[in-house]
């Protein structure tokens, strides 16, 4: 599968997780129809044979599907103009698409935030807090739309909290029914008050690790999506929202069927990276913004519609 943007892109022939048992099945199914093995030449029988092992490895290296919990904290909601267009965004996706669980907070205090914070990961804990019925949940999904400085995002009492604090409500040894599935945090925030412009130059960088290990490190399967690098700022337009999560939900809606959430983001990171502002009375021109993802994730998370909506607002 090719995309517009992405030079070199090539067909890939993995399919997601919602279709790999299903195409495993149905070649089973398929050849136990035929009656008999010997009717099959031999290079088709080992072409098959080859196609459901590796779907069915495949499979094993993705996240479980499943009901999914969305919590969104948008703050500053009056001063940030265009984050409510953010948050009808991410809703669109998160709420309208998946039927994910939502809870809506906004212009939290420092104190109102960790309280939330606390209640969330009780519900997660239990499935309990929030509604009659018991929930598992194969995922959870937190967007925090706010002001932010280099040591985290503010609150509407102008007091930082850290992104390590938020964390440490949602870490396997927090939250022991969420060991072993996806954390994602996405921060739409400044991350200081440096100006980011574009260069010329092109740098890549890759780095493969594996490691097996005996039991579940407290800090796995957790990611964080930046809008932007440390030390910069974050852009926004009054009509569309900001340049992060309004390329993120489109990115998300056009491909979650078929592309794991780590290759979205890389989409959006190639997205925003050609956005740059025009010029103003307060900004000049040609200021860049990159996002930015720190990732823990063991498997690859593929985002599924599912039926049913709960979703509580202030």
């Amino acid at each position: 599968m090719a995309f517009g943007f992405i030079s070199g892109a090539k067909e890939s022939r993995v399919l997601p997780p919602a279709l790999q048992k299903s195409t495993a099945e149905g070649t089973a199914k398929y050849c136990e129809a035929l009656g008999t093995q010997d009717i099959i030449p031999a290079a088709l029988k080992q072409e098959i044979d080859t196609l459901c092992r590796t779907q069915t490895t495949q499979q094993a290296h993705c996240y479980n599907e499943g009901k999914g919990f969305f919590l969104l904290i948008n703050n500053f909601t009056q001063s940030r103009k265009g984050t409510q267009v953010d948050e009808d965004n991410l809703l669109r996706f998160f709420r309208d698409t998946l039927s994910y669980d939502c809870l809506i907070k906004s212009d939290l205090n420092h104190e109102e935030l960790h309280a939330v914070l606390a209640l969330v990961q009780n519900h997660l804990h239990s499935g309990t807090s929030l509604g009659k019925e018991r929930t598992s949940y194969a995922s959870f999904v937190l967007a925090v739309l706010s002001h932010g400085t280099e040591k985290g995002i503010k609150t509407i009492d102008e007091v930082v909290t850290t992104i390590d604090e938020i964390l440490s409500y949602f870490k396997a040894d927090s939250i022991r029914s969420m060991i072993g599935r996806p954390k994602i945090l996405i921060i739409q925030a400044c991350r200081g008050r440096e100006d980011q412009l574009g260069i010329e130059a092109d740098s890549e960088v890759q780095e493969d690790a594996e490691k097996v290990v005996p039991s579940t490190p407290v800090d796995a399967d957790t990611l964080i999506a930046y809008s932007t690098t440390q030390s910069y700022r974050s852009w926004r337009r009054h009509e569309t929202g900001s340049w992060f999560i309004h390329h993120l939900v489109q990115i998300l809606l056009n491909y979650y069927e078929h592309e794991h959430l780590l290759d979205m983001l890389t989409m959006v990171n190639c997205q925003v990276a050609q956005e740059q502002t025009a010029g103003s009375h307060l900004n000049r021109s040609g200021i860049k913004q990159m996002p930015c993802q720190v990732s823990t994730l063991t498997k690859k998370l593929y985002f599924t519609r599912l039926s049913g909506i709960k979703s509580v607002s202030d």
